[in-house]
């Protein structure tokens, strides 16, 4: 068996920066092309019990809990990379058509994320994305869920997939 391959989807400019400075793109999450990927309002908070309040109103305690995880998207920075070479989809939203499409091998860029982890990054993990036709929104007092890999992980399929 062959060392796994993914694809990076970039602009020309973008493609000809991660090849001459052998990096990967990270793009924060807050800029992601979907505005809905790893956003809070994936999770419900507005069911708060009145045992959560602690003579708080139930608005100011729905905020206290969804700030945790507006703040962890702000602070997420995510390189993705596709299983797929060939994407017509994946062309049009990372390229306009115009771009590049780069193989890497999954073996050696473990290993480089694995010499700047500690310098630049404080975690690296891998998740792949979990494509649904809808994304059920767990609520967060009654559901016993991860809603950090929640937000992260599970994202509505395109009309056109």
């Amino acid at each position: 068996m062959g060392a796994v391959k993914l694809y990076k989807y970039l602009d020309f400019t973008g493609g000809l920066m991660m090849l001459r400075y052998s990096n990967l793109q990270f793009t924060n999450a807050t800029q992601l092309n979907d505005p809905f990927d790893c956003h809070p309002s994936l999770i419900d908070f507005s069911n708060v019990p009145k045992e959560a309040c602690g003579g708080w109103t139930p608005e100011i305690i729905e905020e206290l809990r969804r700030d945790p995880f507006r703040r962890t998207r702000e602070e997420l920075w995510i390189c993705s990379l596709s299983k797929i070479y060939d994407s017509i989809l994946m062309w049009s939203y990372y390229s306009k058509h115009k771009g590049i499409c780069i193989g890497l091998d999954m073996e050696k860029a473990q290993k480089y994320l694995s010499r700047i982890q500690g310098t630049v990054m404080i975690g690296c993990s891998e998740v792949e994305v979990q494509y649904k036709d809808i994304v059920e929104k767990p609520d967060y007092f009654r559901d016993a869920k991860d809603f950090y890999h929640y937000q992260i992980i599970y994202k509505v399929k395109s009309l056109g997939a």
